[in-house]
Order: structure tokens, then C-alpha cells, then sequence
């Protein structure tokens, strides 16, 4: 049976796996694409279905890493003084940033 510290060792090892791969991906990618959610919502900028449907795609994703960083939080592998959303999202957009920055670095 897994220890609580055992568990939320391996909620932060998935979080970090997950931030990893996407990276990976990446730089496979020789920086081309980056986001999807961002390409796709500049591409098709007039639709307020597509705004919407991009939107909840978005807080899906993002609200996933942020329950997995607040279960962290409670097993006590994560600072629980910082609140996960804002947290998620400097993660996340940290990564597009990053994505970005690479992206026109090797244009």
C-alpha cells in the first residue's frame, strides 16, 4: 500500500512528466506549431462558437493541472501557501512563452 508522501510524490512526478513531454514534443518538432488551442483561436479569430469551444478546451486543460498540483498541495509535495490556479498558469503560459521565444529563435 502507497504511503500518502508515496502518492503525491507521484502526482508531482506527473505534473512534471506532463511539462517534460510537452517540451519534448517541441523541440521533435523543431519548434513548429507550439499551441494548438492558441493557433487554432488566431487563425479563426471571428467565431464566438470556436472562441467558446477554444475557451473550454483551455480551462479543461488547464483546471486538470491544477487539480493534480492541489491533490500535491495535500499530500504535502507541493507548497499548499500558493494558490494551484494562479500557479497552473504560470506554468502553462510559461511554457507558451517559451514555445513562442523558441519558435522565433529558430526562424
Amino acid at each position: 500500500m502507497s504511503t500518502t508522501t508515496e502518492v503525491g510524490a507521484g502526482l508531482l512526478s506527473g505534473i512534471r512528466a506532463f511539462f517534460a513531454t510537452m517540451t519534448e514534443d517541441f523541440v521533435t518538432a523543431e519548434y513548429a506549431g507550439g499551441c494548438l488551442i492558441a493557433n487554432l483561436g488566431a487563425e479563426l479569430e471571428g467565431s464566438e462558437l470556436l472562441r467558446s469551444s477554444l475557451s473550454s478546451a483551455w480551462a479543461a486543460w488547464r483546471d486538470g493541472v491544477a487539480t493534480a498540483l492541489r491533490e500535491a498541495q495535500e499530500q504535502g509535495t507541493v507548497r499548499a501557501d500558493i494558490d494551484e490556479l494562479p500557479l497552473t498558469d504560470r506554468g502553462v503560459g510559461g511554457l507558451n512563452v517559451a514555445e513562442y521565444r523558441a519558435r522565433r529563435a529558430a526562424e
